[in-house]
């Protein structure tokens, strides 16, 4: 019995080892979508001008994440199979409903975004962030260049 204990906390240990490292965090958005050919910094921009409040990540309600997920598949882009959609998870959705029509990218709409006029305006940062101290000068990031 104690060899038999012995030997499979050895395996599990050793299967630890060759696996994906655990307990990391779950990816950021721009790293899950893919499109042939697009870079890092156009997966950002698409993102954005999907209605995406943030390339990195998306809190807002199930219906709101479906639309920019279906605006992003209607221009190309794909989520690996182990990310299913917020359709897949949620069909009853609004916006997974068949005959609804996904919005467009728009470049205003990123321009305009949250994301990228805080990064422009030091006191729309200030008033809009959880976290005033966070907002400090500096270059404009990629993504929300013109």
């Amino acid at each position: 019995m104690r060899t038999l204990s012995l030997i499979l906390l050895l395996a599990t240990s050793l299967s630890a080892c060759y696996a994906n490292p655990p307990f990391q965090p779950p990816p950021f958005n721009f790293e899950i979508w893919q499109k042939p050919g697009a870079s890092i910094l156009q997966v950002k921009k698409a993102l954005l001008e999907c209605g995406a409040p943030h390339p990195q990540d998306d809190e807002r309600p199930a219906n709101q994440r479906a639309e920019t997920q279906n605006c992003l598949i209607a221009a190309g882009y794909r989520m690996p199979k182990q990310y299913p959609s917020q359709c897949t998870l949620q069909p009853d959705l609004p916006t997974c409903q068949s005959g609804v029509i996904p919005p467009s990218p728009s470049t205003e709409r990123r321009l305009n975004s949250d994301y990228c006029r805080a990064g422009r305006d030091m006191q729309f940062c200030r008033r809009t962030v959880s976290n005033p101290s966070a907002c400090t000068a500096g270059p404009v990031v990629p993504e929300c260049l013109p």
